[in-house]
């Protein structure tokens, strides 16, 4: 984020980066607490210093209620996962932070001024009871309108947030959103000049975000309803069995024609596997259909920000972004390739993030936003 309004400013501290690590990104997901850490080398090229994934012992909100359990999670993280310093970047949970964009006429009053008083209007309350922030995304000045995404945040959540982590000893050096952490690990990972226009789907339990950006600029996030309980939902009503082995039969199975994974839990049926994935895709695609509705709004007012260059490639974060073949029924859904977060976007040297280390040929999609938060500070674009 460009700015934070200034009382919580004043409270983040601003240490120099280690000559070696930069800070831990710390992303606190929905039923996990993700963090990365990186370095840089003196060829240049960015690496993983250390990464952890980390269930809750408790719920997220009473773990945020709780200083001394959250300060336990914390240190026990950072000592049995490699990561080192006390300088986190932290994203501010996606359900507590409201992203709306806001058009406003290209005039000569200062763009913080003018945001204030179209907020103070369109928001019940005070505006001192949020943390508000905006990043430009249109703001030329032969243009007759400005256009920002405005971040907003109620003040009591944020300092408690913070609290909670200055408790557990920790400095944070800056807060952001994860869409902003999305563009900024694109962008980077993949190197300069890239300007093509691309969505990220990230896929959550309970609800999605559409994330567009053009190059290093981010356009656009919108919330929508599509998640992967609801499709779990929906698959354990229609097949009249539990969520948790609509579950396996997902993971294991997903909507590929190949065959189960090995070690499959899942219910034993006298369906092929590829019977099992063509059913389980006949019953899901209805939804994706709903989400594909969606994103094709979302997608005409890309097209309109970037004068017409169309999304050029789309990726899948999230659940379901292990559920094999789900990026098939986006492809036929929406015609735009959907790419697997791979390799070659080249900032993991030479290590791996498959939990033991061995060679992968694909980065965890759920380690992106910690990745973007960590590579903040880290690269003098970041």
């Amino acid at each position: 984020m460009r700015r934070l309004a200034a009382q919580i400013r004043a409270r983040l501290h601003a240490q120099p980066l280690s000559a070696r690590s930069g800070p831990v990104g710390m992303e606190f997901g929905q039923s996990q607490l993700r963090m990365m850490q990186l370095q840089r080398g003196r060829d240049g090229r960015i690496a993983v210093s250390g990464y952890c994934r980390c269930g809750y012992p408790v719920d997220r909100a009473r773990l945020f209620e709780s200083t001394g359990g959250l300060r336990k999670l914390l240190r026990s993280a950072f000592r049995e996962h490699a990561l080192s310093g006390r300088q986190i970047v932290v994203a501010i949970p996606p359900e507590e932070v409201k992203i709306v964009p806001l058009a406003y006429p290209n005039s000569q009053k200062d763009d913080d001024q003018v945001i204030t008083e179209l907020l103070q209007k369109r928001i019940e309350g005070k505006l001192q009871d949020f943390v508000i922030d905006y990043l430009p995304i249109r703001s030329n000045p032969r243009d007759e309108e400005k256009l920002s995404l405005v971040m907003m945040a109620k003040r009591d959540r944020v300092v408690q947030i913070l609290d909670r982590l200055w408790d557990a000893g920790l400095e944070v050096q800056a807060l952001d959103v994860g869409p902003a952490a999305i563009c900024r690990f694109f962008s980077l990972a993949s190197g300069p000049g890239y300007a093509d226009t691309a969505l990220v789907i990230n896929a959550g339990r309970d609800r999605s975000y559409l994330t567009m950006m053009s190059g290093r600029r981010l356009l656009f996030d919108q919330q929508v309803e599509f998640g992967e309980t609801p499709l779990i939902r929906h698959l354990s009503r229609v097949l009249e069995i539990g969520e948790e082995s609509c579950r396996g039969l997902l993971l294991n199975h997903g909507f590929s024609d190949q065959e189960a994974t090995v070690g499959d839990t899942t219910p034993s049926t006298s369906l092929a596997p590829r019977e099992i994935a063509s059913t389980l895709r006949e019953i899901l695609k209805p939804l994706f259909l709903e989400l594909a509705e969606e994103i094709n709004r979302v997608l005409l007012f890309g097209a309109s920000e970037t004068r017409g260059d169309p999304v050029r490639r789309i990726y899948l974060l999230g659940a379901i972004a292990h559920w094999k073949g789900v990026d098939r029924i986006l492809d036929e859904l929406l015609d735009i390739p959907v790419l697997p977060i791979n390799r070659d976007l080249g900032i993991l040297g030479n290590r791996a993030l498959n939990g033991d280390d061995s060679i992968t040929d694909d980065f965890p999609p759920d380690m992106v936003i910690a990745t973007g938060l960590a590579l903040r500070g880290l690269d003098s674009d970041a």
